[in-house]
């Protein structure tokens, strides 16, 4: 494929190796999210999160439901918004979290939320090369986190509708933007926000040369 094939093209992501497993699970827990939201909630870890209602305008809606995309409705709805998240509700995040111990604190997280602290950090490069870093390190205990950040959703009123978005369209002058869902559904909002991560389909890249970036890394 040349450079020319992506002429006037939309730059969309289409790594498979994050995004469609969680697509494949939001599909396969479908039923069980049906049979579990008759009365108008969704039960995940114990909490009980309110559906979106998908007749309203919402302030914000924020598709992703991993660390960022909660974390960015919590504090949306603290600011008094109204909002949704939408995504893949049930379950734990499937990924490894870390942060330096300097950045922790003002996140405002609590500590039990960290699993393992590190005095020091050291990056390998190579099989024979790596650096060391004099910089305290925590691994994030992913469940403990997560609950804490969904308990928080419930208190400030954060709606939660569980599903995979196909395709966002944005609003004509003032009016709404619409997530539309692969169920048929629409969730409608005035400030549409994708933190689905790298690999999401919703995500365009200013260049082509983005779409070959295969390489992994934690940081």
């Amino acid at each position: 494929m040349s450079n020319n094939d992506f002429v006037n093209k939309p730059y969309l992501n289409q790594f498979p190796n994050t995004w469609q497993p969680a697509e494949r699970l939001a599909e396969e827990r479908s039923l069980d999210s049906k049979s579990a939201s008759e009365d108008g909630f969704v039960s995940t870890s114990g909490l009980r999160l309110q559906i979106a209602d998908t007749t309203k305008v919402y302030d914000a809606a924020v598709v992703g439901t991993g660390p960022a995309g909660v974390v960015l409705a919590l504090n949306l709805a603290k600011q008094g918004m109204s909002v949704a998240i939408i995504g893949p509700v049930l379950g734990a995040w499937p990924n490894n979290y870390g942060v330096w111990l300097d950045e922790w604190e003002p996140l405002g997280l609590p500590d039990e939320c960290i699993e393992y602290t590190y005095a020091s950090t050291r990056i390998t490069i190579s099989s024979d090369e790596s650096i060391g870093i004099a910089r305290p390190y925590g691994k994030v205990n992913g469940n403990r986190c997560r609950q804490h950040l969904l308990e928080e959703c419930v208190k400030h009123n954060v709606h939660v509708l569980e599903g995979i978005v196909e395709a966002k369209e944005t609003g004509v002058r003032d009016g709404p933007s619409t997530f539309r869902l692969s169920n048929g559904e629409r969730l409608w909002c005035r400030v549409p926000v994708v933190a689905a991560g790298h690999y999401s389909p919703l995500v365009k890249y200013q260049s082509p040369g983005v779409e070959f970036m295969r390489i992994e890394g934690e940081y």
